[in-house]
């Protein structure tokens, strides 16, 4: 999450942390973030998102959220 303007602090929940650890796992293993995304998909990943600050979800991974 971004903290001012130009520092980044990890997410206190930990669904948050554990879903872009794995993206970045993924990343790191494929080279690629559409295959990230394809892979995230086929094992039907649901990747936590914020709606306007106001809410908090998990859906399908899309390519917006990878």
């Amino acid at each position: 999450m971004k903290v001012g303007r130009d520092k980044i602090k990890m997410d206190p929940d930990l669904r948050v942390r554990e879903a872009i650890g794995l993206v970045f796992t993924r990343f790191a293993e494929m080279q690629s973030i559409r295959q990230v995304f394809l892979s995230l998909r086929s094992d039907q990943i649901a990747l936590p998102w914020q709606w306007k600050r106001l809410r908090e979800a998990a859906k399908p991974a899309n390519q917006q959220a990878v």
